[in-house]
């Protein structure tokens, strides 16, 4: 089935011929003038322009009147699909009208180079804009023909995913049938079949944890669908966002064409005289036209999850030139600096500057600037500079949602473990001394997966870690956690260690960094308003798919001491079926881990790498 009508309606909406450029919410957008004219027209060799070449552009400029009256009138269209596709045909025959206009144009010789420039000018715009047009025309066509929208979150997992892999395969199958891509949107559309990779993933994840009732894996593969369902929409709207000033621009680019035939006209009537010492205005080789847009709002510590901060559009009125773009935000990120080649064929920047090396105090949010600016091919002769105010949260701020220049969810806490820092290096070395004393010397070490004793080793290495937590004074702090208010504060583990406390996603985030960092598979576990720790008791043989749920506000209970452990150990160690049903670490059978889940939200730690959701340092 298609995309849902209101989307549709929204590309219809932000395609039609307009010169506007709206603000998104919490995103800045800025037109410039057309910078920088290299212009080439003001060469004094002026001469009279043939009749016979005005009335030649005279007819190109009836025929793009007459597109623009049947271009309207395609508005009538109801069928989304077929509207674009008879806009894309209306630029093929416009096109090769006009080109015809073009070549007849060039049989004019000895015109002086000004007013030859003038003429090659005009033709290169109103050829590039029907080309641009349809391009986008061409793609948007074939795009509604054939896409789908994602099934609902509704029926059985297994229903569930029969559904979405359905709907995967067919979206891929069809996808690949789409020839049409502009040059002007590779990027975006690149980035918007990448969100497949995510749903492919969780895809796979569901069949190999529905083998075994792993309901962990199963629920966090339903959780990273449905941020795919989420990536998806956001991609989307990139892309059709980047059309939109494609759009834009070939408008413009006819109106200036229409510009430079009107002066022409003006200019054939003046005097000898007047001609030879005339400068052309409206001449525009090497004119580029900049759109700027600029996130306003920045939480470093999901700085690794942006897109981009700052996105630059840009595109020739005539010609190529090259550029140098730099930028920056001061005190916060390195120097941007990449070359572009600039076309009639309109592009996006996407602009992300790497944080600095050395690792920025950001305990409190503060305002800072984004600088950007924009040179010569040389790198020294500036063209233009802008700068525009950010705000900087603090390191500690999470935003739940969003989807500015990226996605927000609440996976998005995984950019806070920290397995491979200082502290939990510190953390595993202080355990090893829990770990020898709660196994009585059987085990001396983390050793993570290593062994056949499966059920008891694990159960031996959470336990070392949650008494190291607590012998270096960590405590539970009863403050507030919720993932439905727009933003959380949440300490890194190592701030965790350091201040002796912390609320329960951050001394869950604390043992889920320790237990990551000794190479076993950890999950959060969030009922409303809570987190957990699941770690799971095996990555082979027995254990797989099965976990012990990990209390950390037990740091503050007298649960949590050796003797409480010791006791279970020892259980443990002389029949594996011993599985402790309560204290601060405890064995859930599968079936308690069904029940338990349904009002759970589960984030899988290993989809980190996947997701690209890592720390910003570590």
């Amino acid at each position: 089935m298609k995309r849902k009508i209101s989307a549709a309606v929204l590309a219809i909406m932000i395609l039609m011929s307009t010169a506007s450029c709206e603000t998104k919410k919490s995103i800045n957008v800025k037109k410039s003038s057309t910078e920088g004219s290299r212009s080439l027209s003001q060469m004094k060799d002026n001469k009279e322009i043939p009749d016979g070449l005005l009335e030649i552009m005279s007819e190109s400029e009836k025929k793009v009147n007459e597109f623009m009256e049947e271009y309207g009138k395609t508005s009538d269209i109801t069928d989304v699909s077929n509207r674009f596709i008879t806009r894309a045909e209306l630029c093929d025959k416009t096109l090769k009208s006009i080109e015809i206009f073009k070549e007849k144009a060039e049989g004019f010789k000895d015109l002086g180079d000004a007013c030859q420039n003038m003429r090659d000018n005009y033709f290169e715009l109103v050829c590039g804009s029907l080309r641009l047009k349809k391009e986008v025309y061409s793609f948007m066509g074939e795009y509604f023909t054939i896409n789908y929208t994602m099934p609902e979150l509704k029926g059985t997992f297994e229903e569930y995913f029969s559904n979405i892999e359905s709907f995967y395969e067919e979206r891929r199958k069809e996808y690949e049938g789409i020839n049409s891509i502009p040059d002007c949107i590779v990027t975006e559309w690149d980035g918007y079949k990448k969100c497949d990779e995510v749903l492919k993933y969780s895809i796979d994840k569901y069949k190999g944890a529905s083998k075994n009732n792993d309901w962990l894996k199963i629920h966090s593969a339903r959780n990273l669908a449905e941020r795919f369902r989420k990536a998806e929409e956001v991609s989307y709207n990139s892309f059709i966002e980047g059309l939109k000033r494609h759009i834009q621009f070939s408008d413009y680019m006819i109106s200036y064409a229409t510009k430079i035939y009107e002066e022409l006209v003006e200019y054939n009537v003046l005097d000898d005289e007047t001609k030879n010492k005339y400068e052309f205005k409206n001449e525009s080789f090497g004119k580029i036209n900049l759109y700027y847009y600029n996130i306003d709002t920045i939480y470093p510590a999901l700085y690794n999850t942006y897109d981009a901060i700052f996105v630059l559009a840009a595109g020739s009125l005539g010609g190529t030139r090259d550029i140098v773009v730099e930028a920056e935000i001061p005190g916060f990120t390195q120097k941007y600096k990449q070359s572009f080649k600039i076309t009639t064929d309109f592009k996006r920047i996407l602009i992300k500057p790497p944080v600095l090396n050395e690792k920025v105090k950001l305990d409190t949010s503060k305002e800072a600037q984004i600088v950007v600016s924009i040179y010569e091919k040389n790198g020294i002769d500036l063209i233009s500079t802008k700068t525009y105010p950010v705000k900087i949260m603090s390191i500690n701020d999470v935003a739940w949602y969003g989807d500015e220049y990226g996605v927000s969810t609440r996976d998005n806490i995984l950019c806070y473990l920290t397995p491979y820092s200082d502290s939990m290096d510190k953390l595993r070395r202080n355990a090893i001394n829990s770990i020898k004393t709660i196994s009585s010397g059987r085990l001396e070490s983390v050793i993570g997966y290593q062994g056949n004793l499966h059920y008891y080793n694990t159960y031996i290495q959470a336990a070392g870690v949650m008494r190291a937590l607590y012998n270096m004074g960590v405590r539970y702090d009863m403050g507030s956690f919720s993932l439905e208010a727009s933003h959380q504060r949440v300490k890194f583990p190592d701030d965790v260690i350091d201040d002796k406390s912390g609320l329960c996603i951050e001394t869950s985030l604390t043992v889920a960094s320790a237990l990551q960092a000794a190479g076993m598979h950890v999950l959060l576990v969030m009922p409303t308003g809570h987190a957990q720790v699941a770690v799971e008791v095996s990555d082979k043989g027995d254990g797989v798919g099965e976990y012990y749920l990990i209390e950390t506000t037990s740091l503050d209970s007298s649960n949590n001491n050796d003797s409480i452990y010791k006791t279970a150990a020892e259980a443990i160690y002389k029949d594996s079926k011993n599985l402790p049903k309560s204290g601060p670490i405890k064995y859930m059978t599968k079936t308690e881990w069904s029940e338990y889940l349904k009002n759970c939200y589960v984030i899988d730690c290993n989809d980190s790498t996947v997701l690209g959701l890592t720390p910003l340092y570590q």
